[in-house]
């Protein structure tokens, strides 16, 4: 749907930006706003980018939480590209940031901050309807220039460590896409020097996302770094060919395993600014895991044994299963010939226990899924417990590698800029559809000015990934 509007904001600044949309469209002059015009299913950095590529003029919500969001520092800086009007509404007296500086230096400024915040906005629309064609323009006097950036600023170097993430993305960009490069400063162009890349795992130690079995045991991965390769396992998770006990949290979510997110820390010492325009991963290879996962719900137990496979086993296993008693011998030879399981209603394969276990006393459960012997004590599986909701880093963006296949590559688009003596830092999420071992090396293409597209190349990753559920 066209629109005339697309709104910027911090999520900190979520009641003001909502009240500029209400009061924007009261007067007949429709908006684009995250989250409320993201479709289900849509790609969320794509949307954003549309949407701005789409509206008539962008109206940026300013304060202190603005100065230091990255993602409404991009959104400007698509803006600019598109050449689209942006009217800065300024809800906090506070100095801008040089990151913000480079791109409304040149505009002029609502000022808010002062109440009632219903005049501010009835004066925003009859601006918006004077740059859109539709009104009369309001006098440029009776706007503000913009606050000058505090002159003891110091520019902004992020570094630190990194911990594992779970959790749900950003976007995947056709490789024939090549965004144009940024509008440069007055500076002149010149070969920027010292643009370097950091990459780790993101997530050790810092204990801010909990992701884990929904039986309590979690599933962390680790990284090992040597000879320029990046090595990434999980610390604790199901083997294939085996088969585990757990506790599922829903019928739809027998497992959570976090995908990988890389943690990408970059630093601009050069003199120019840099625009980050996509992510190149070159994959060598990926190679899936050629055993299922076999996940048993432990909360269905004694009643019955119901499993699912994780990696891709789609035909109905052939179940063989034995109960033995604290005095019996588990032998596996005697099990009753193997017979295939039933499909269950809510997915996954059931299969009746051979007798009913004997009140007061610890038995176990023994037998054979296909080819992988098991053996579950059936007074000691694990109660039910909820799996935690992850929380997303930001800026995160997602790219999904291939089932299988050798020499390919993969790419998403950044809109990332640095400045000269800044830096900045994201994360990068993985996904793998199935279980299986991949081979990677993570590539960021960017201009900084000569108009020559340049790589900055980060490590090779070898990494065993789990799929998200």
């Amino acid at each position: 749907m066209a629109h005339d509007v697309f709104i910027s904001y911090s999520s900190r600044n979520k009641p003001v930006a909502d009240a500029i949309c209400a009061g924007l469209e009261a007067e007949k002059l429709r908006c684009w706003i995250a989250p409320r015009d993201v479709l289900p299913g849509q790609n969320y950095g794509e949307s954003i980018v549309h949407a701005i590529a789409g509206c008539k003029v962008m109206v940026l919500v300013f304060s202190e939480a603005t100065n230091v969001s990255q993602a409404v520092i991009r959104e400007a800086e698509r803006a600019m590209h598109h050449s689209k009007p942006i009217i800065p509404f300024r809800i906090e007296d506070t100095p801008m940031s040089p990151g913000l500086e480079f791109f409304l230096a040149s505009c002029h400024w609502l000022d808010a901050i002062q109440p009632p915040m219903d005049t501010h906005i009835a004066h925003l629309a009859r601006s918006v309807r004077g740059l859109t064609g539709e009104g009369e323009y309001v006098p440029e006097k009776t706007l503000s220039p913009p606050p000058k950036a505090k002159s003891n600023r110091t520019p902004v170097v992020i570094a630190g460590a990194v911990v594992l993430a779970a959790a749900g993305g950003f976007f995947a960009w056709r490789s024939s896409q090549h965004p144009p490069a940024l509008a440069q400063t007055n500076t002149p162009a010149a070969v920027s020097q010292g643009i370097t890349l950091t990459a780790s795992l993101a997530g050790a130690g810092s204990g801010a996302i909990a992701s884990h079995f929904s039986s309590g045991n979690a599933p962390r991965y680790l990284a090992t770094e040597a000879d320029g390769v990046l090595t990434i396992a999980p610390a604790t998770a199901p083997a294939p060919g085996k088969l585990t006990v757990i506790s599922p949290s829903s019928e739809e979510t027998w497992l959570a395993i976090p995908t990988v997110e890389l943690d990408l820390k970059l630093l601009n010492s050069g003199t120019t600014t840099a625009f980050f325009q996509r992510a190149v991963i070159e994959v060598s290879n990926s190679q899936p895991e050629s055993k299922p996962v076999w996940l048993a719900d432990g909360t269905r137990l004694p009643g019955v044994f119901s499993i699912r496979a994780l990696g891709g086993e789609e035909s109905a296993p052939s179940i063989s299963l034995g109960i033995a008693g604290p005095e019996d011998s588990i032998d596996p030879s005697k099990l009753p010939s193997p017979a295939t399981a039933k499909t269950a209603k809510t997915g996954g394969f059931e299969f009746p226990l051979p007798r009913a276990p004997r009140s007061g006393i610890e038995e176990t459960l023994f037998g054979r899924v296909n080819d992988v012997s098991f053996e579950i004590p059936l007074a000691t599986t694990p109660p039910s417990k909820p799996a935690t909701a992850p929380k997303d880093p930001e800026p995160l963006y997602t790219v999904a590698l291939h089932e299988s296949g050798e020499n390919y590559t993969v790419i998403c688009d950044l809109s990332q800029y640095i400045q000269a003596g800044e830096g900045d830092r994201f994360f990068l999420r993985i996904e793998s559809p199935v279980i299986a071992r991949h081979r990677f090396t993570v590539k960021l293409e960017y201009d900084d000015g000569s108009g020559a597209a340049k790589f900055l190349k980060g490590p090779t990753v070898d990494a065993t990934l789990y799929p998200s559920r």
